[in-house]
């Protein structure tokens, strides 16, 4: 049986974790092999003593050292099969002075990172990947990069040339994703696959065919209710059911 390889494009150090850490410790245990690609240092994070960025004692350099660290650690907690880091300096909030670094992720352009990107994707070749919608989460830049940055390395791509699996899965991070909201995609991979906006509240599967489920946390075991597949089969035609979201 050919091995599951997921991965996902987060932005800093500690993405991996608040964002995707249930996931990536999820996917391990279950056998899929696990790719992390981290853009950026992380050096406009808070200092040890919680000093922002614009405090005159705050060492950029300093707290990426530190979150180095941090990062290395979470990769072994979440068992994580291969850490990628791209070594771009975090750009800070929008309108931050560190959006103007020459070597900030934010001024970098799209096509130098993107080729980057590409050649991990090459190597690992991998059925699922994840990365933030084009808004960035909430509008930051460095998540905002990472998404074009995704995107753009998977249009470098020939993918029947190069033989990529078809196999072929693109999730986009929004807020509140749950295990819950689970998807499953049994189509071909498109040459080019077409990226939309993901709604929110949960993790948005983006492709051109796809046949997927939202199974509930009563009508599945919590152990399977987040499961990884990516099957062969013939997709089905039949509409999906919408789960009731509460107002308020």
């Amino acid at each position: 049986m050919e091995q599951l390889t997921f991965l996902a494009v987060h932005a800093h150090p500690d993405d991996e974790a608040s964002s995707s850490g249930g996931l990536y410790r999820l996917l391990a245990d279950q056998g899929v092999r696990t790719v992390l690609v981290t853009c950026t240092n992380g050096e406009c994070g808070d200092a040890l003593d919680g000093a922002k960025p614009d405090a005159d004692h705050h060492d950029g350099d300093e707290v990426a050292a530190i979150r180095a660290i941090e990062l290395d650690n979470a990769v072994k907690i979440l068992g994580i099969s291969r850490l990628v880091r791209l070594g771009y300096r975090d750009s800070g909030m929008k309108g931050w002075p560190q959006n103007d670094d020459p070597e900030s992720f934010w001024a970098t352009p799209v096509d130098v990172a993107a080729a980057k990107l590409a050649e991990t994707l090459m190597e690992e070749r991998p059925q699922v990947i994840m990365t933030y919608n084009e808004h960035g989460f909430y509008g930051h830049p460095d998540h905002i990069q990472a998404h074009r940055i995704t995107v753009k390395a998977l249009e470098m791509i020939d993918y029947e040339r190069r033989s990529i699996s078809t196999r072929f899965l693109i999730l986009s991070l929004s807020s509140g994703a749950s295990a819950g909201n689970k998807r499953t995609v049994n189509a071909p991979m498109p040459t080019r696959p077409r990226v939309s906006s993901a709604s929110p509240r949960h993790l948005t599967l983006m492709k051109k065919r796809l046949r997927w489920e939202r199974p509930t946390m009563q009508s599945r075991p919590p152990s399977t209710s987040a499961t990884l597949t990516a099957r062969n089969s013939t997709p089905s035609r039949r509409t999906p059911r919408r789960s009731r979201t509460p107002s308020g």
